[in-house]
Formats: C-alpha cells, sequence, structure tokens
C-alpha cells in the first residue's frame, strides 16, 4: 500500500507540475498551428499580389515594347 505522504505529495505536488506541463504543451501547440495558419495565409495573399505585380509589369512592359517598335 502506498503510505498516505507519498500519495498527497503526489496529489499537490507532481499531479499539478505534470498538468500544468501537459497544458503548456497543448497552449504550445495551438499557437504554434495558429502561427503557421497565419503565416499561410499570408504566403497567400503575397502570392495573389506578386502575380498581380507580375501582370501589371507584362503589360506595361508590352506598352512600352509596342511604343519602341511604332
Amino acid at each position: 500500500m502506498i503510505p498516505m505522504e507519498v500519495l498527497t505529495g503526489f496529489l499537490t505536488i507532481t499531479l499539478p507540475i505534470l498538468v500544468s506541463h501537459w497544458l503548456g504543451n497543448r497552449q504550445t501547440q495551438k499557437i504554434i498551428r495558429n502561427a503557421s495558419a497565419q503565416t499561410q495565409q499570408i504566403v497567400r495573399e503575397l502570392t495573389v499580389q506578386t502575380h498581380r505585380i507580375i501582370e501589371n509589369t507584362n503589360a506595361q512592359t508590352q506598352r512600352v515594347i509596342r511604343e519602341v517598335v511604332e
């Protein structure tokens, strides 16, 4: 049988530390997931903006070439 002092020590000291550690890990994982999702969203938005810039640049370049050729 487990002595009462050992059981009390586990419940009052070790268990709260373990639970705190477990909850901390879960919170950290949640933060990482959210940050990853936000990063992916930023990358998507930047990709769209970059494509627009490239399209605009291509259109401007084509206009300049037409003007030079004419």
